[in-house]
């Protein structure tokens, strides 16, 4: 698990919210993973906004 209070500090300066922050950045693309990461949520109508792909695990 990445650390990622550092990298989400200015989002959440920003107005975001800690979720919608390490959203993001947990998506974002990276050298290991180009093409950034799917996101599994049971709340996707908050992501709907974001540029990230979700998987939603709505039961």
């Amino acid at each position: 698990m990445a650390n990622l209070a550092p990298t989400v500090a200015p989002a959440i300066a920003a107005g975001n919210t800690w979720a919608q922050a390490h959203t993001r950045r947990a998506a974002a693309p990276t050298p290991e993973r180009p093409d950034g990461t799917i996101i599994a949520t049971v709340a996707p109508a908050r992501r709907k906004s974001r540029p990230v792909w979700i998987i939603d695990l709505t039961p």
